[in-house]
């Protein structure tokens, strides 16, 4: 539709909003919802061209870590795990 958003500066809104420049983030909502209609209309193309699923995967892929199955002290989590 290209009404731009507004939110709290979190996890999640942050990475998208903030990656964008697509709304406005504020611990005050109520300021952040009335900057946001102050930019008119954006082009939604323009600003999530990058948010694909292959770039989703990426940003998920960067954020695991190896599971030490040695340190487990569960007996059922280790034997997953060594599946």
């Amino acid at each position: 539709s290209g009404l731009p958003v507004s939110a709290f500066p979190v996890p999640g809104p942050i990475d998208v909003i903030g990656a964008t420049g697509g709304g406005v983030l504020s611990e005050k909502l109520g300021v952040a919802a009335v900057q946001a209609l102050k930019m008119g209309s954006l082009d939604p193309d323009k600003y999530l061209k990058d948010f694909t699923w292959a770039a989703c995967v990426d940003i998920f892929e960067d954020v695991l870590v190896p599971i030490d199955t040695n340190s487990m002290q569960n007996p059922a989590l280790a034997s997953v795990a060594a599946a």
